[in-house]
């Protein structure tokens, strides 16, 4: 019986030995993910306007506290995603869709695929820059304000199309498309390469109807990445940054 029982026992400290091992080297079989934390506080969000003074997106990112915030992984930075519409219904009941994903404590995590993969949102370029990401991290860890405005209005430099970082103006943001296209949908005339109206089959845009006498509808969220040391990107939640109108057949918007 003795033997048995030192037999039993020494079974019983090989299993908690091995149980052991393999959770301080693989965390017993669960995986491990980093959250990246969203960008916060919209300070303007437009809401369909039609109003030049009032068409830009305003936000604060989200950066790390410190250069290891994240451990194993790398803070890329902030992207704003865009995705431009014909029918002004559509793109509300699809905004409607991503903020409740992302409001969710259960499905939150899937919203940037949502965003990016089922409703086919682009990632917003910068004119003369070829970075990685839009918005790359501040050097000094604290958040930065962000102001977007996609069109022209008249020739004022107080209304220009322009990407502004803590108040200092970036570049001009451009569609994520094979040629570099503004959003300047009115003024085609200018510059018929560079001012070009969004058609049916463009990737940035949801055709779904003729769009309503010449106006477009352009949404925009954000969303924070970082990778690991395999390349891997992960995302933050998404942010909704609001929607403007685009009029193509005015030559200020």
């Amino acid at each position: 019986m003795k033997k048995t029982h030192i037999k039993l026992l020494l079974n019983i400290f090989s299993l908690i030995f091995v149980c052991l091992f393999l959770f301080l080297n693989t965390g017993c079989g669960l995986e491990t993910y980093v959250v990246i934390d969203a960008p916060i506080n919209v300070s303007h969000k437009p809401v369909y306007t039609y109003e030049f003074d009032e068409s830009y997106f305003q936000f604060t990112t989200r950066e790390p506290s410190s250069e290891d915030a994240y451990p194993g992984y790398t803070f890329l930075g902030t992207d704003v995603y865009y995705k431009i519409y014909s029918s002004y219904s559509t793109m509300t009941s699809e905004c409607s869709a991503l903020e409740s994903i992302a409001s969710s404590s259960t499905s939150s995590s899937n919203a940037p695929d949502k965003l990016i993969y089922s409703y086919s949102f682009k990632k917003l370029k910068l004119s003369n820059y070829y970075g990685n990401v839009l918005i790359p991290p501040s050097e000094n860890y604290l958040p930065q304000e962000v102001e977007i405005r996609l069109s022209n209005y008249q020739n004022s430099n107080e209304y220009s199309a322009r990407i502004k970082i803590d108040g200092s103006t970036v570049g001009v943001p451009l569609r994520n498309n094979d040629s570099e296209l503004s959003f300047d949908f009115g003024r085609t005339s200018d510059n018929p390469n560079l001012n070009k109206v969004p058609v049916n089959g463009d990737e940035d845009v949801k055709y779904t109807s003729v769009s309503n006498n010449g106006e477009w509808y352009v949404a925009m969220f954000a969303i924070a990445s970082a990778r690991d040391a395999t390349y891997t990107t992960y995302y933050s939640n998404i942010l909704y940054l609001g929607s403007v109108t685009i009029d193509a057949n005015s030559y200020d918007n």
